[in-house]
């Protein structure tokens, strides 16, 4: 008779704990941000403990902190992409336009009677295209 084989030991594998704590990405000081799950509730939230920036999103029953901290820079990245798009843009105004279109004056009656025609940027204001009186004929 033989001996019995010997029985090996499992030994199991440690899962790598994964961080809580995280750099801010507005104050940039490391391991300010704190990430809270709450997966029955389907939320994560994040709070800086430093500037108190905070941030929260959904989440579902397999995410991780890290997921709330990847979107939360996903979505500081794209704030500050529309930021300066907005900055690089021309403005829709001349600083210098004051509205009035540079022509030959005109009688009165020709601006009243053509003020529906004219293009809306080139409409001069009630005031400035004629007179208002009263029944007597006296400036209001």
């Amino acid at each position: 008779m033989g001996k019995r084989k010997a029985k090996r030991k499992v030994v199991a594998k440690k899962k790598p704990k994964l961080d809580t704590l995280f750099t801010c990405e507005y104050c940039n000081h490391e391991k300010s941000v704190e990430v809270r799950m709450d997966h029955n509730g389907g939320y994560g939230h994040l709070v800086c403990q430093i500037c108190a920036a905070n941030w929260t999103t959904t989440i579902n029953k397999l995410s991780e902190p890290i997921d709330v901290y990847s979107d939360w820079v996903d979505s500081c990245a794209e704030e500050r992409a529309r930021e300066a798009e907005e900055d690089a843009q021309p403005p829709d105004l001349d600083p210098h336009d004051d509205g009035y279109v540079d022509e030959p004056p005109r009688s009165a009656d020709y601006r009243r009677a053509n003020v529906d025609r004219l293009p809306s940027k080139h409409v001069r204001r009630v005031e400035d295209t004629y007179d208002v009186t009263d029944d007597e004929g006296d400036l209001l």
